[in-house]
């Protein structure tokens, strides 16, 4: 945990998510994008290993990894990701602000 804030009148907590929370938050997105419980991620799933994972879900994916991480992500990024492990490692650099 990493306490932000310093001569601000009110401290703000930001908790940096390690790589097991990052994989049980996109889970959680996995399982409410396509509405389905049966999803296990790995780092080399890609839209290959589950069925109806299309342009539409990438956005929604995407989206929400955004909103629940408090990151955005460029368009050059978003190109780049070729597998969940290609996304938790973004996440994981851009939640420690690391380029």
């Amino acid at each position: 945990m990493v306490a932000v804030g310093g001569d601000c009148a009110q401290e703000k907590e930001v908790v940096l998510p390690d790589e097991a929370s990052i994989y049980a938050s996109l889970a959680e997105t996995f399982s409410a994008v396509f509405e389905r419980d049966d999803i296990t991620l790995s780092a080399r799933t890609s839209a290959r290993d589950i069925d109806g994972w299309d342009s539409l879900k990438q956005i929604m994916i995407l989206v929400s990894v955004e909103e629940t991480f408090g990151i955005k992500f460029s368009t050059r990024e978003m190109d780049s990701l070729g597998c969940v492990g290609d996304l938790v490692s973004l996440i994981a650099a851009k939640a420690t602000g690391k380029p």
